[in-house]
């Protein structure tokens, strides 16, 4: 209990602080979020100041144009200032290389060198590395310059400008000055120019015309829009998106070009003509005035200034705030956000301008007083937005999907604020099931909330998501959910301690809790829980205890696996009553460790018991219980009388006289019968089944069984006493192997015997299909007989193989040889030659040295000896009576005759 007090002070003190912020914050953001009538759209960008140098430098100075390279920002002032700049707005380099207003800015895709113009009719090229300026004059205000992107690297070092002079100029640097050529004229001011690969746009009061530098040819000319004003109030915005892809906006007024080749020379009609045409892709009308137009993936970003929203302020107008919207190319509206420019009360559409990093996706809104970047929403800033209109599904979804691309939030926190909304809302069961979910493996966090779940009481909601490994709490956690549940849901302790292993929480404190809780009342639940939990503590004759005491458990899986035998020698009857048919496996199975005196001493008062007991015992092990098989004998009349004849006949380990006397109380007769067969009182137990059982045809098979002839004489006199009984005698006599004559012969003439033909009939009958099942039996066995006889014959019949070496041990010839032999044709040759046994000898013996062979009859016996059949006929030659000649081998009949002999000698000797 310390331990667990312990933990919570401590998880309590942690986060006493941090909560009742949450709290304050949480309380703040539900007020604003129940004031919002509507629901707001997620923002497309986000927006930020530049300050630092900035901020300072159009304190004293306005702001009038923005050029953007990878490498830095230029920004140009009303006093004819340029200001470089990195991209956190510090300065890193300042000139003034006019003396009135910049109108432009282009920069080289190297960033070596800058280019600017202004009021004063000058265009200043700047190199930064080495200070060389170089200021051409062309003596009215020039509004718009673009240096050829490949400045620093090409040596005319062109540049394109133009302005109230009417004149697109292309300077050209030559072996000893520039040289100005003229492009274009007399349609008026150039408001804007940009240069991109080989080609020149630029816009006058006419509209845009787009020029090939390479080629040296006009491509195509876009009129103004009808509807728009000239440029002096209205600045015409260009933007290149690709090397051959366009966008003008004028006024209200958005167009889409792209230049495409022309694909046949049939498209070139005239050699004047260019290769090259425009083709607008996408024409349509916003209902705002185009400040700055910009790419923004496959949509367009627009600096919107909306004239209908003008103000009145002291009897003067005073000018809307930008708006920064995202539009598609079907011109349909995504996002619209008013922008909180510095001083944009007095500012107008001309005094904006809006200016974009493609690589970085960065767009710089930039007005008189102010500059702020636009850049898209990141994941981050995605999340901030939805915490604040407390979408917490939404921003657990997101911040899963995009955990690695996190900087500012952390899953976990995420987790942690939405969890605390929904304790505060009531919401447990929900909070519960998200916890493994937003907590995985912290486990500092799981404790946290582990403590905080059990200080308003709702830990039944977040026990079963509670982890026990990866990761695994501190003890006192799980100790804190087990006393919770002790304290108020004894089914879920149950489940608890039943579902957690026992190595997570110290087993003792919880065992010590339980006592003290179920002391002085009963618990099943609880009971139990505390069966198990000295399981787990191995005190396995503790759970036993607890387990007989509340009724269920798995008592024998207990007593088995741990070996409780000891334990339960005194417990037998609590044991049965518990699971009476695993009980007596458990006894009989386990008898040794179990003695069966002591389970029929605790049996004893329950005869019934005793007897199921007994009876297993004595089925699985005849001699087990064998000083018990008296007591047996009336167990089984009372409660088993089908087996108690079974049990006499099987059991060698009861008395006799006991066990006829125990059968006579109960008149058992079948039983009685049995035992005085085996006492060897057969005439009493015969008089018991004729005058007893009255079953003449049992008394027949007993007498049958026994082969005793006076035990037939004594069942006809027992039997003729009775007609009755001498009929059924005679029903049954004729299927046993009794001469039936004898009965008939006894039979008192004057009794009258019911339906006597008909049994008289019968025994003829019975005799009749007697003898015929004999007559086909024996038929059968010489039927069976004949044919072993045949298979006998044909093998003894089968060939038999002899070798070409083979001799007759008669003459010592071949088998195979001549009929005559002589001695010229003889050699001599040592050959192994049987002599009549197992052992062989080596012997000279002559071989006929012939070319051809001659066959001869020859005779081979079962022995293995081979004889030439005229040596065998001279050497022995047997008739028989049937005249047929019988041959024997010689080798053989002398060596038994020799044998024999022997034997004759020494009987004898001996005599």
């Amino acid at each position: 209990e310390q331990a667990v007090e312990q933990a919570e002070e401590e998880h309590e003190d942690e986060d006493e602080d941090e909560d009742e912020d949450e709290d304050e914050e949480e309380d703040e953001e539900e007020e604003e979020g129940e004031e919002e009538e509507e629901e707001e759209d997620e923002p497309v960008l986000k927006y930020q100041r530049l300050g630092s140098s900035v901020a300072e430098i159009l304190k004293k100075d306005s702001a009038t144009c923005l050029a953007v390279h990878v490498k830095f920002l230029a920004m140009g002032t009303r006093d004819g200032a340029l200001h470089i700049l990195d991209f956190n707005g510090n300065e890193i380099r300042f000139f003034t290389p006019h003396s009135m207003r910049v109108n432009d800015i282009s920069i080289d895709t190297s960033g070596d060198y800058i280019a600017s113009c202004s009021d004063e009719g000058s265009v200043v090229v700047n190199n930064l590395f080495n200070n060389e300026t170089n200021t051409y004059l062309y003596h009215r205000p020039i509004k718009g310059v673009a240096l050829d992107p490949n400045y620093s690297k090409n040596a005319t070092k062109m540049f394109v400008s133009g302005g109230f002079n009417d004149n697109l100029i292309v300077n050209t640097k030559g072996w000893f000055s520039s040289k100005d050529t003229v492009l274009h004229k007399g349609e008026g001011p150039i408001y804007n120019v940009k240069w991109r690969g080989d080609l020149i746009a630029w816009a006058n009061d006419f509209g845009v015309k787009v020029y090939d530098i390479v080629h040296g040819q006009r491509v195509t000319y876009i009129e103004r829009p009808k509807i728009s004003p000239k440029g002096d109030r209205f600045r015409p915005v260009l933007c290149w998106d690709d090397e051959t892809s366009f966008i003008i906006g004028w006024y209200t007024t958005v167009r889409i070009c792209k230049v495409r080749d022309k694909t046949s020379l049939r498209d070139i009609s005239l050699p004047g003509d260019t290769s090259k045409y425009v083709e607008i892709i996408k024409c349509f009308e916003v209902d705002f005035y185009i400040c700055g137009l910009a790419p923004f993936k496959e949509h367009l970003i627009m600096l919107a200034f909306d004239e209908t929203d003008f103000q009145e302020s002291n009897g003067q107008k005073t000018s809307p705030r930008p708006e920064f919207r995202v539009i598609t190319k079907e011109n349909e509206d995504i996002s619209s956000d008013a922008l909180p420019i510095h001083s944009f009360a007095t500012s107008q559409p001309y005094d904006y301008r809006l200016e974009y990093m493609p690589s970085e996706t960065l767009f710089y809104i930039v007005s008189p007083k102010d500059i702020v970047l636009a850049r898209p929403r990141d994941i981050d800033d995605r999340l901030t937005w939805l915490l604040q209109k407390h979408k917490y599904d939404e921003a657990l979804k997101v911040a899963e999907e995009n955990e690695k691309q996190l900087r500012v939030h952390q899953l976990p926190d995420i987790a942690e604020r939405y969890l605390a909304l929904l304790l505060k809302r009531e919401q447990y069961q929900q909070a519960a099931d998200l916890c493994p979910k937003l907590l995985r493996n912290g486990q500092e966090r799981w404790e946290r909330w582990v403590c905080t779940f059990a200080n308003i009481k709702q830990l039944k909601y977040l026990s079963p998501y509670i982890p026990i490994k990866d990761p695994q709490l501190k003890s006192t956690m799980y100790e804190l959910v087990l006393n919770d549940f002790l304290m108020n849901d004894e089914e879920g302790f149950l489940q608890t301690v039943q579902q957690w292993p026992p190595t997570i929480y110290d087993l003792s404190t919880v065992i010590q809790k339980l006592l003290r809780h179920v002391e002085g009342y009963r618990s099943a639940p609880l009971l139990e829980a505390l069966a198990i939990l000295y399981s787990y503590n191995k005190n396995y004759d503790k759970a036993l205890a607890v387990y007989l005491r509340l009724g269920r458990g798995d008592i024998f899986g207990l007593i088995s696996d741990h070996s409780l035998f000891e334990s339960i020698q005194g417990k037998i009857m609590s044991l049965v009553k518990f699971d009476e048919k695993r009980a007596m496996d458990l006894l009989v199975h386990h008898r040794e460790q179990i003695p069966v005196a002591k389970v029929e001493a605790q049996l004893r008062s329950h005869p019934q018991l005793l007897h199921k007991y007994l009876h297993a015992l004595f089925l699985k092990d005849p001699r087990a219980g064998a000083e018990f098989h008296q007591v047996q004998i009336p167990l089984y009349a009372d409660y088993g009388r089908d087996k108690l004849l079974n049990f006499l006949a099987q059991s060698n380990y009861y008395h006799l006289e006991q066990a006829y006397k125990q059968c006579e109380e109960r008149s058992l007769y079948p039983e009685m019968v049995f035992i005085l067969g085996r006492m060897g009182d057969t005439k009493q137990a015969l008089k018991l089944i004729v005058t007893k059982m009255k079953d003449v045809k049992k008394a027949i098979e007993f007498v049958e069984q026994h082969k005793d002839e006076e035990l037939w004489g004594d069942l006809i006199q027992h039997c003729l006493a009775r007609p009755d009984l001498v009929s059924e005698l005679l029903e049954h006599i004729g299927s046993f192997d009794v001469d039936p004559v004898r009965l008939i012969k006894q039979i008192p003439p004057n009794m009258a015997i019911p339906q006597l033909k008909s049994k008289l009939v019968k025994i003829h009958m019975d005799l009749m299909v007697q003898r015929s099942l004999h007559q086909g039996c024996c038929n059968l066995l010489r039927s069976d007989c004949l044919a072993l006889s045949k298979r006998f014959h044909n093998a003894q019949r089968k060939a038999t193989r002899v070798e070409s070496s083979a001799i007759c041990l008669s003459c010592n010839g071949l088998i195979l040889g001549r009929t005559a032999v002589t001695p010229d044709l003889l050699e001599t040759e040592s050959r192994p030659v049987e002599t009549g046994s197992t052992k062989t000898t080596d012997r000279k013996v002559p071989v006929l040295q012939v070319t051809k062979m001659e066959r001869q009859a020859a005779v081979v016996f079962f022995c293995g000896h081979i004889y030439h059949k005229r040596c065998l006929r001279n050497e022995n030659k047997n008739v028989t009576a049937d005249n047929h000649h019988a041959y024997i081998c010689v080798q053989c009949y002398q060596s038994v005759a020799k044998r024999w002999t022997d034997m004759k000698k020494d009987k004898k000797a001996k005599t």
